[in-house]
Order: structure tokens, then C-alpha cells, then sequence
């Protein structure tokens, strides 16, 4: 089997930017996958016609000029994908069952100020404050923050100590941090530049991909192959072989092939990827961190296909409450399941007035689907089944509330559990978001991209920032470390 100058662990959105790359940049590169498809949480399905995405619902900062648009014209996508436009008013709709009331997150710090002040009126200086520091955190985190810690409070300060911090108003503090989901915030626990970075994305523009996110992955995958690249499925890493000095010289796969390389980046969990190492060759104390790292909650998905003419297409994702309380993961308790959801729409029909596909999320514990823990997709029994069907039976009454007659609209509908997500994107007990990123104690949950062995690397959504931007950042601060990360920074036009 040939040498490759690089090789990659994973061909969720990570393994894909970094392989093209470093194609791009002439070098040759080795994607290995475990699974028999390419994608990760870029994957998309199809059910009666309608295309579903399963992780990548909505993309934000990408009108011209803004980071991510940067980073896609660089990677050729620009060119190839349909975006639309969601509501610039309304992007997003926080909205609780306590009072029925709805909230709308615009697109553009005017408007977003405007919106919100109009609700809340006597808040007007803590909307702007909040508005003036998300830009500040923006700001200054730099491309280089997935290497070095800024001396900063963002990352040492919770989320709702930032929210409070600004105003006493707890139905705004709600209101602000009402698409939690995003990130799988924990109130006191999560970092405020998590909630800052990934909000400020989507108040620079909010958009959804046309026909699904799977096209990102099928359109990075032939771009490597056409440049001289390889992505090998069903190949899963079991061990790197070392030399004598320590460097890693190959990847041993399932199949028994050994994948040599220079370089290699894993973007699958640090946890799975500290096992494959030597441990002759890496520190019993940072192998223990890595292994034993918090991880994020799950999910449970339900995706319907809507009758004709039933459903009003939305230009809005709604994240609905069925009380005041946005923290759910604090509250979780099954007996009560689901205290909230969140609903995005697939593509309309060609009027544009209709929705076919509708997608719900809401957050559940893998605790709950243990039992069937060593079971495989299509092979978990009928006790599993009955399982999901009383869970999305809970979801569709809760959907109910804020959208009534939502049962009798739907054609047919299938459901996810953390147990799918595991087994489809290979994320650790299906979590959302992988590493859970503490403010309490930052430095132990932060990655670099940069380990103990010298020509290794990590990239992906466990290191510093998830997300279609965040790990498209860190896959970028990946390659610099081969190619130089200055250079490659110019060519992509983000310095």
C-alpha cells in the first residue's frame, strides 16, 4: 500500500476540510473510515422523496466577507451548493408554554437590538451590552486560540454569569440563552465564549443548506479523490504503529492493512485516539485526561414527512419551552420527557409555501437506551422499537402545544436515539457535541491541536469549538500546523 504524506482518522466534516486541504496543497493524503459512509453529522437521508440532515441544520457567518463564506469559497463549496436565506427577522424563535408568548433572534446587530428591545423595553442597555459583547468575543478570538489560552475571562466565565451580569431580568436571560441546544449549554458550567461565538454566527447571517448537508461531504470526498487522494471505508484505526523514536509511521487498520504516512490527524474522539497509541509513547497523566474527559448530552431526533399542502413552509427554527426554564439538561427527568424541542424545516415543495420534511430535536441521556448498548442498527428488538415509538408519541404531544393539529399533519415520521447517533457519526455514547467544555476548569477540557507525539494531531469538533465554523476553524489550525498556518491563513483571505 503507497506512503501518503498525511493520514486521516475520520470522514465527518473535519477529516474532509483538512484532506482537501492539503490537496489542494499538493500533498497526498489517506482518509480512514469505519463505517461504510462518509459524512459524520454531515450525513443526509432520504425518506419518501424529502431530504433530512441529521447534525447540520442551519449554517451561520456566511454572507460575503464573513469567516465562514471565506473558508467555503477557499474550499470550492460556494460554488457548488444552493444556500436559502432564513427569516432576517426571525432566524430563530425562543418560545415557552408557560405564557405562550414567542421571541425573535434577527439577523444583524440593529435589528437583532431592535427586535428584542421592542419586548423588553426597559432592558434596552443590557440588550446592547449583550450585542457589544459577543462582537468583543469575536473579536478576539483569533485563529490561534485552538493552540494558545488567551489570559481571558470568556473562558472562565459561565454562561448565565455572563447573562446575569448584564441584567436581572430572568425571561430575557432565558430569552438570550434560548437556543442552548446549539451548544448543549449547562447554566453555570458552560463558557460564555461557547454561547458568544456560536450566537454571534447567526446574527451575521442565518442560512440552510438546499437538498442537505450530505452534499458538503460528497463534493470534499471527490475533490480529494481527483486530487490524488484516497478515503478508504470500512477501514476502522485500531492502533498506530510506532518507530523507534516514538513517531507514529502508520495506521493499523481493521482489515490488517498498516496505512504509512508523515503526518497524521485524527478527528475522531481524543479518548478513542489516546487508545490507539503506544503507551510507551505518551504520558500516563495526559493518556488518563483524554480518556476520562466529560462528554455532552445526546439526542433523540424525530423526522417527519409532512402531508401535501399541510404544513407552512417556515423560514424560522423554533426552540420551544414547556415552562420558563431553558437549562433542561439540569432538569432532565424521564418521567417528565421532553421538556423542550427544537423544530427546523427541510426544503419547500416548489411553491415555497409548503414544507414536506420536518425536523425535531430534543435532548435525551444515553442512560436511557443502555440496555441496548451492544445491540447494531436494525438489529435492537422489538422492546427498542416499542421504546421509540412512546418517546416520539411524548415528542408529537409536546410539538401539540405549539403547533396544533401537527399529528394529523404528518404522512409518516422515523425516529434517532443516542444509540444511532453513536453508531452512524461514531461520537462517544452518541454525544452531540463531544467534549463537554467547563468554565470551572477550562484548561483540563481544552484541546490543542498539537499532542505528545510530535506528528500527531487532533481536529474536529473535541478541540475548542463545534459546530460547521468551529470545526472547520480547528480543521484549518490543523493543516497550519503542516503547512504553516500564517501562509494558509492568506490564501483562504482570514488575515
Amino acid at each position: 500500500m503507497a506512503k501518503y504524506d498525511v493520514v486521516i482518522t475520520g470522514s465527518g466534516l473535519s477529516g474532509l476540510v483538512c484532506g482537501s486541504i492539503l490537496a489542494k496543497n499538493g500533498l497526498k493524503v489517506c482518509i480512514l473510515e469505519k463505517n461504510s459512509l462518509i459524512g459524520g453529522c454531515l450525513q443526509s437521508f432520504k425518506r419518501k422523496g424529502v431530504v433530512f440532515d441529521t447534525g447540520v441544520h442551519y449554517i451561520g457567518s456566511l454572507d460575503k466577507g464573513q469567516i465562514l463564506e471565506k473558508c467555503f469559497n477557499y474550499l470550492g463549496l460556494m460554488d457548488v451548493l444552493n444556500f436559502t436565506r432564513m427569516n432576517s427577522d426571525a432566524y430563530d424563535i425562543i418560545s415557552f408554554g408557560s405564557d405562550g408568548k414567542e421571541f425573535h433572534h434577527a439577523v444583524g446587530y440593529d435589528k437583532f437590538q431592535e427586535i428584542l428591545t421592542a419586548e423588553f423595553p426597559n432592558e434596552k442597555n443590557a440588550i446592547k451590552k449583550y450585542c457589544e459583547t459577543l462582537r468583543r468575543v469575536n473579536d478576539s478570538f483569533s485563529m490561534n486560540t485552538s493552540n494558545t489560552i488567551p489570559d481571558s475571562v470568556y473562558f472562565t466565565t459561565s454562561t448565565i454569569a455572563f447573562l446575569k451580569s448584564i441584567t436581572d431580568n430572568e425571561k430575557l436571560q432565558s430569552v438570550l440563552a434560548g437556543s442552548n441546544l446549539l451548544y448543549a449549554g449547562v447554566s453555570d458550567r458552560t463558557p460564555m465564549y461557547i454561547h458568544a461565538l456560536v450566537n454571534h454566527s447567526y446574527i451575521e447571517s442565518a442560512y440552510k443548506i438546499v437538498n442537505g448537508s450530505g452534499q458538503i461531504a460528497d463534493f470534499l470526498a471527490d475533490f480529494i479523490e481527483n486530487n490524488s487522494g484516497k478515503i478508504l471505508l470500512n477501514h476502522e484505526v485500531t492502533r498506530y504503529v510506532h518507530n523507534d523514536s516514538g513517531l507514529i509511521m502508520g495506521a493499523l487498520t481493521s482489515s490488517g492493512d498498516i496505512v504509512e504516512g508523515d503526518k497524521f490527524i485524527s478527528c475522531i474522539h481524543p479518548s478513542l485516539t489516546v487508545g490507539m497509541i503506544d503507551n510507551r509513547y505518551i504520558r500516563k497523566p495526559y493518556a488518563e485526561r483524554l480518556a476520562n474527559l466529560e462528554n455532552t448530552i445526546s439526542v433523540f431526533g424525530l423526522y417527519a414527512v409532512m402531508k401535501e399542502n399541510a404544513f407552512p413552509y417556515k423560514e424560522s427554527n423554533y426552540y420551544h419551552y414547556r415552562n420558563d426554564n431553558v437549562w433542561t439538561i439540569e432538569s432532565y427527568d424521564e418521567a417528565v420527557w421532553p421538556e423542550n424541542f427544537f423544530l427546523s424545516v427541510a426544503s419547500p415543495t416548489d411553491d415555497g409555501k409548503w414544507a414536506r420534511g420536518v425536523n425535531v430535536l430534543c435532548y435525551m441521556k444515553y442512560d436511557e437506551v443502555e440496555k441496548w448498548n451492544d445491540t447494531s442498527v436494525g438489529k435492537r428488538g422489538d422492546d427498542y422499537k416499542a421504546f421509540k415509538e412512546k418517546k416520539a408519541q411524548a415528542l408529537i404531544k409536546l410539538i401539540e402545544e405549539r403547533f396544533p393539529g401537527f399529528s394529523g399533519m404528518i404522512d409518516s415520521y422515523y425516529t434517532s436515539t443516542p444509540l444511532t447517533y453513536r453508531d452512524y457519526t461514531a461520537t462517544v455514547r452518541g454525544s452531540m457535541y463531544g467534549i463537554f467544555h467547563d468554565s470551572k476548569d477550562f484548561m483540563r477540557s481544552h484541546l490543542s491541536v498539537k499532542t505528545k507525539i510530535p506528528n500527531l494531531f487532533l481536529a474536529g469538533q473535541n478541540v475548542s469549538l463545534h459546530g460547521v465554523l468551529g470545526v472547520t476553524i480547528n480543521s484549518i489550525v490543523a493543516c497550519g500546523s503542516i503547512l504553516g498556518l500564517d501562509s494558509l491563513m492568506q490564501k483562504i483571505g482570514i488575515k
